[in-house]
């Protein structure tokens, strides 16, 4: 704010905070990075436009329920989460994540509210069965990649009944402990129902040299085969030299598991959102508030916590608000204030006080700690005091 050259002073206005004039598709795509347990159990909560964005149908196409298993710290219940995120969808539910949880009938409940799925994963979901799966196959008429990893109650029955139901069938992973196969019975499921496969993952299993001939015979448009663990086929000879002649992407049992195409284990919130590198978080969270960073945004997770961390960061404090109380007492703002400037560590060059304020908060914390902690050559210092406004801002001198 500024005093007009008249001299008289302009009305206050109700400026909206920076960052929540992204527009809705750019912050969509931002939170579309995230799993749904982070978007219902933190980003949702950071304000009324990400809990707009956010109940729209079209973020829960990708449903992400990934976590790492740990349940004893977890103190909601992710089948629940899981229905609401499936409601939230609105019948354009496409691609489907399930890890260390799931029942029959929230597989039924899945498939029942949505008829459009393309991708399931399944990963260590112990209380689903083959009884329920088969149960549902039908219901998934447009399945195209399917993903059932170290489930021990899913075995070659389902896998049949999933293989006749779904015709458009082209990615399938089936993974479980190399101790728990039977021999062949997978491999004569899979060449006898999925001709159309492009891209198979079989790792750990006790197929045969017969099983792996089937499965080479009956599906003729494979282009990877991952037999990782495989221990009992014998791929030397012409074995070897037969399947790198059809197979463009071929991982032999030896073959270690190190690499990023071996998903039979869980990432452990290893979600895409958290790649963006740090400069562009810190450009998209710069666009904040104080009061929203230290109440809500810092917050939502260990990433966004550490980048707050950083004083350069805090350059600019901006405890802008809008003068409601009932929630906040006007100490509780000086508090806020004084940790965003200890943040800054002697950085800040731009503060913006509004509705609260004291002389003490000014003289002592504000000017004489930033001033200790500033050079004063070739800088000058703009205090503006409106009313109950506050702003003091830092410029170099020309």
């Amino acid at each position: 704010m500024s005093v007009s050259s008249h001299g008289t002073t302009p009305g206050r206005k109700r400026i909206s905070r920076h960052w929540t004039e992204l527009p809705d598709n750019a912050t969509a795509s931002i939170l579309s990075r995230l799993g749904a347990i982070e978007i219902l159990e933190s980003a949702q909560k950071v304000c009324m436009k990400w809990r707009k964005v956010c109940k729209d149908p079209l973020i829960w196409r990708k449903i992400d329920m990934r976590n790492d298993g740990d349940l004893e710290d977890i103190n909601y219940h992710l089948e629940e989460m899981c229905r609401h995120a499936v409601n939230r969808s609105s019948g354009n539910l496409v691609d489907i994540n399930i890890e260390h949880f799931g029942t029959d009938e929230l597989l039924e409940y899945i498939t029942d509210s949505s008829s459009g799925i393309r991708r399931l994963r399944l990963l260590c979901c112990d209380d689903i069965s083959d009884a329920g799966l088969s149960k549902v196959a039908l219901k998934l008429p447009l399945l195209e990649e399917l993903d059932i990893s170290l489930c021990d109650n899913i075995s070659h029955e389902a896998v049949e009944v999933l293989g006749r139901s779904c015709p458009f069938l082209k990615s399938f992973k089936f993974n479980k402990e190399w101790c728990q196969f039977s021999q062949d019975g997978q491999a004569l499921a899979i060449a006898g129902t999925m001709h159309g496969l492009r891209h198979l993952q079989l790792f750990g299993n006790k197929l045969t040299d017969d099983g792996l001939s089937s499965i080479l015979d009956c599906c003729p448009d494979l282009v990877s085969l991952d037999l990782r663990h495989c221990f009992i086929l014998n791929m030397e000879g012409d074995w070897r030299s037969t399947c790198a002649e059809r197979i463009k992407k071929l991982w032999l049992p030896h073959d270690s598991t190190e690499s990023k195409e071996f998903v039979a284990r869980s990432e452990a919130y290893c979600f895409k959102w958290t790649e963006l590198p740090d400069k562009v978080t810190a450009s998209i969270l710069s666009r904040l508030g104080g009061i929203d960073i230290l109440t809500s945004a810092q917050k939502v997770c260990s990433k966004w916590f550490k980048i707050w961390k950083d004083p350069l960061m805090w350059c600019t404090i901006d405890m802008r608000n809008n003068f409601d109380f009932d929630d906040y007492k006007p100490f509780f703002f000086h508090e806020l204030c004084e940790h965003a400037i200890e943040r800054s560590c002697g950085n800040l060059v731009d503060i913006n006080v509004e509705n609260f304020g004291t002389n003490e908060l000014l003289k002592y914390y504000i000017a004489e700690r930033y001033l200790k902690r500033s050079p004063l050559n070739g800088v000058f210092y703009e205090w503006i005091i409106i009313n109950k406004v506050v702003s003091l801002r830092v410029k170099e001198t020309v």
